[in-house]
């Protein structure tokens, strides 16, 4: 067996077991604020592919060669600049990544909240959410 897969392996299992983990305490957090079992499941899984997808990209765009880049990209494609499409496009590639994702996760926390049980939110915040 070579040294990498010596490594690779224990590394790997440890990742597996604090992934399995950290699921298992979201979805026990969001249980015990009153969703149902299903549900907190649910999210805790959206969140978690939420955050996969926003690695994966940014490591993606951070391993484009130099001058390479989603707006380079755009420019070369020759969208029209009053499209909403190419609008967006253009904005969040020049968005920082961090940002993008702090404001991603902020609209999916903010959804979670819009559905969840009375007794999951405090008296100020059911009102907000439930009128919102």
């Amino acid at each position: 067996m070579s040294s990498w897969k010596r490594i690779e392996g224990p590394c790997r299992s440890r990742a597996r077991s604090a992934a399995a983990a950290a699921s298992r305490r979201a979805a026990q957090v969001r249980a015990e604020a009153g969703f149902p079992p299903n549900r907190a499941w649910e999210h805790t899984f959206a969140v978690f592919y939420f955050i996969l997808g926003h690695t994966i990209e940014e490591q993606a765009q951070s391993r484009m060669p130099t001058g390479d880049n989603w707006t380079a990209r755009l420019a070369a494609a020759g969208l029209d600049t009053n499209d909403p499409l190419a609008t967006g496009l253009k904005t969040l590639a020049a968005t920082d990544p961090s940002e993008r994702f702090s404001y991603g996760l902020r609209v999916f926390l903010a959804g979670v909240q819009q559905h969840a049980p009375e007794a999951a939110v405090g008296p100020n915040e059911a009102e907000t959410t439930r009128d919102s």
